[in-house]
């Protein structure tokens, strides 16, 4: 079975048109990688397909210059030079539309991101929702448009989970959030959980559990990617309220800018790696935190984190809810109520309540692990 997926931007930028090639690596860039790997293994070929990314190009260069082609871990990625100009509520109906065309004889269409399945998907075909994305209060939607807008940017988002012959979510909120805003449009939304790899992750066992009483020489982990949607500000001003807890970040900002200036926070252990190298930086880990604000599906990182028995600090955010038991396995706080700098430093002195989250975020973990993953998402290929 030949297979095309429609992918968000794996290349954010590339050689021919920003004068780099820059991959951004995140949970769905982790995913699609997995994912990938699966489809191979199964016997099936499998195509990517993405736009150009026009922020710092020129546009006219990137229609004269055409198709450009990509290699991603490989895989061939196939980058248009189909760029939507306007906020279409979201969507993407030229790149949707010039996707289309090219995956016409392919035998099954994967569209990476439900909004990218908008206005029109092709059968049979599989879309895939990370999270819900809408729900920050800054998003153009809550902030600009008309009552009459919204009602659009919703209808066009609920084609992504009714249009295809399955939607496949990566947690449980995302079903029960499209069954509270339209419901019995929820049906066609089949919930496989994110995973973890259980043989690659897991507890450093040469490791004594350090922190001192006052949390001296503790390390806090940022697994993620920097930006303010996952809680890159309250780590930040946590690293400056407790100076003497080690602060360390890995994971990259969305622009090169950004990155950059990351050098200039003295007080955070700033780095970032390819996913297969993560586990160094876990190692190093006493605590972790996946201080989600919004646009969160059940995190890779999460898993990973208690893959490695790790004591993790979380909100019950998004899909981040299908894997925690408050108390249990994490801590969980409420960031309307709650900062994230007491929060560190609070369970960096309850040496006896890591040791407990510990063992029983390994257990949770084993849960996830991708061999059900990998069983789940080949029940739903054979079924094309």
């Amino acid at each position: 079975m030949r297979i095309a997926i429609l992918s968000s931007l794996i290349y954010h930028q590339v050689k021919e048109h920003h004068g780099y090639d820059r991959v951004v690596w995140g949970g769905a860039e982790r995913y699609m990688l997995e994912l990938c790997n699966h489809i191979k293994s199964l016997g099936h070929t499998v195509e990517l397909f993405q736009q150009i990314n026009p922020e710092g190009a020129d546009v006219n260069n990137i229609r004269n210059v055409g198709l450009i082609y990509k290699d991603f871990c490989g895989f061939k990625v196939t980058c248009f030079p189909s760029i939507d100009y306007t906020n279409a509520y979201g969507t993407f109906p030229n790149l949707n539309a010039t996707f289309n065309e090219y995956a016409e004889n392919h035998d099954l269409r994967i569209y990476f991101v439900t909004n990218l399945c908008y206005p029109q998907v092709k059968l049979p075909a599989v879309s895939i929702s990370h999270g819900v994305f809408w729900d920050y209060p800054t998003a153009v939607q809550n902030t600009s448009y008309t009552d009459e807008q919204k009602r659009i940017f919703f209808e066009r988002q609920m084609y992504g989970f009714t249009a295809p012959s399955v939607c496949v979510a990566v947690d449980y909120n995302v079903k029960n959030v499209v069954r509270a805003i339209a419901p019995g449009k929820e049906t066609r939304t089949l919930v496989i959980p994110n995973f973890v790899d259980t043989n690659h992750f897991k507890p450093n066992t040469t490791r004594p559990i350090p922190c001192e009483p006052d949390g001296k020489d503790c390390t806090v982990l940022f697994p993620r990617r920097f930006v303010s949607v996952r809680g890159s500000n309250e780590f930040l001003y946590s690293s400056i309220k407790n100076p003497h807890i080690h602060h360390l970040a890995v994971g990259q900002p969305n622009s090169m800018a950004k990155q950059a200036s990351m050098g200039a926070h003295k007080s955070i252990e700033w780095s970032h790696c390819e996913p297969k190298d993560m586990l160094e930086f876990y190692d190093r880990a006493d605590m972790m935190v996946v201080p989600t604000k919004s646009s969160e599906g059940l995190s890779l990182s999460l898993l990973e984190g208690m893959a490695c028995g790790i004591p993790i600090i979380t909100t019950m955010n998004g899909g981040l809810s299908t894997g925690i038991i408050p108390g249990y396995n994490a801590i969980t706080y409420d960031q309307d109520f709650v900062s994230l700098h007491e929060v560190i430093k609070d369970l960096a002195q309850e040496k006896d309540l890591r040791a407990k989250l510990r063992k029983n975020a390994v257990e949770t973990a084993k849960e996830f692990d991708i061999e059900g993953w990998k069983y789940n998402w080949t029940h739903v290929l054979n079924g094309f």
